[in-house]
């Protein structure tokens, strides 16, 4: 996995900040030859780990910010000793390897936070128990603490900061995940199915007794398709499927999947409603001025649409990609009348031309033969004028 290179842009920013530090503190720390050469070694030392950052040499910047505090501020505290309180650092540096190095650098994290920790206990005991290496004065011990400790708590606050600015980001990055994670659930699933299954992720199945499928084919697409280039192809599709998507939401209607150039829907789920057939007779003749809208810029489209209203079962599959469904007779029936319909019409059972009523006017087609069923009574809807 790649690393995050938001570790090596902080890195890269915290070295100067860090040498600055110690070029800061140098005039205050010289009066003790061995603090002042070692914090000037340290100041280059940081100066290193940020050209070995432009180098791209990450894991050796990393093995020397772990060492330069190690060997640099041990040496300041005990040439100083308590009244400087140089050890501090130590204490304040154990959170450093948590904001500079990735979670996938586990060992180094441990590595330098023990090295912290032992380095700030011993230097803890030893100026608890001994006199500093160099006396000051009062005035040069107050002066070179007063610096020592505005270091520790600009760095402490650099530290703090970071974690702070982090964990908003971080919040927010997870809140626009979940909004995210929550739109495109919804439009896999219907809102109230997503809920259910967010609730309560066993199956989910619902039987209905009283719906209505529709179907809907583009005639002729397969031959369309062959001579149409396949991004063309794949633009005119998205345009009349996502037109039928915003009928589907204005009706009241569920879309159920798309196949190839085939549109499925049903009414009357996942929400049961006593106008199931009039909704989906609804949709389906604005489908149908939506593909005669489409005919000067595509000559010959013409789509046949079939419909049927019975009992079915309707539920959630799959584990990796999830689908609402729907199964039973009435579905078959849909599907057949779909595929024995009428180029330009919309095709109707007689149990959906009874469930119509005198809401929309209806002429018979006849009957037809039905693979699996008696032969059956269809009716076309006619359009209102």
């Amino acid at each position: 996995m790649a690393e995050d290179p938001k570790y090596q842009r902080i890195h890269r920013a915290l070295a100067p900040f860090f040498a600055m530090l110690c070029l800061v503190s140098l005039p205050f720390l010289w009066m003790s030859r061995l603090a002042g050469i070692a914090t000037a070694f340290a100041a280059i030392g940081w100066l290193v780990v940020y050209g070995l950052l432009r180098l791209d040499r990450v894991r050796a910047a990393r093995w020397l910010t772990s060492a330069l505090p190690v060997l640099h501020l041990p040496m300041v505290a005990l040439a100083l000793g308590r009244p400087v309180e140089a050890h501090l650092y130590l204490l304040v540096s154990v959170g450093t390897p948590f904001v500079l190095y990735p979670r996938s650098e586990r060992r180094m994290i441990a590595a330098t936070v023990v090295a912290f920790a032992a380095s700030y206990l011993a230097c803890e005991v030893w100026v608890s128990t001994h006199a500093p290496w160099l006396s000051l004065d009062p005035g040069s011990a107050a002066a070179a603490h007063s610096v020592i400790v505005v270091g520790a708590v600009l760095f402490a606050l650099v530290i703090a900061g970071y974690t702070a600015v982090t964990g908003w980001n971080a919040d927010a990055a997870l809140a626009a995940e979940h909004t995210r994670t929550e739109s495109l659930l919804r439009n896999v699933l219907p809102a109230r199915i997503a809920e259910r299954l967010k609730r309560d992720p066993t199956a989910i199945a619902d039987r209905y007794a009283g719906c209505t499928v529709l179907f809907a084919d583009i005639v002729g697409f397969t031959r369309m398709s062959e001579r149409m280039p396949a991004a063309e192809l794949v633009g005119v599709l998205d345009e009349i499927f996502a037109r039928f998507d915003d009928l589907a939401d204005a009706h009241g209607l569920e879309k159920i999947k798309t196949i190839g150039d085939a549109y499925m829907a049903a009414a009357g789920v996942p929400e049961a409603r006593p106008d199931h057939a009039l909704a989906a007779a609804r949709m389906a003749l604005a489908m149908q001025d939506v593909i005669a809208g489409l005919a000067d810029r595509h000559p010959g489209l013409r789509i046949r649409i079939g419909l049927h209203s019975g009992p079915l079962v309707a539920g959630v599959i799959g584990r990796r990609k999830f689908a609402y469904d729907v199964w039973g007779d009435t579905v078959n029936v849909a599907s057949r009348m779909e595929s024995h319909g009428v180029a330009g019409r919309v095709q109707v059972s007689a149990a959906t031309a009874e469930q119509l009523g005198a809401a929309l006017r209806v002429e018979p087609r006849g009957t037809i033969e039905i693979k699996g069923t008696e032969p059956m009574a269809v009716f076309l809807i006619v359009p209102p004028s």
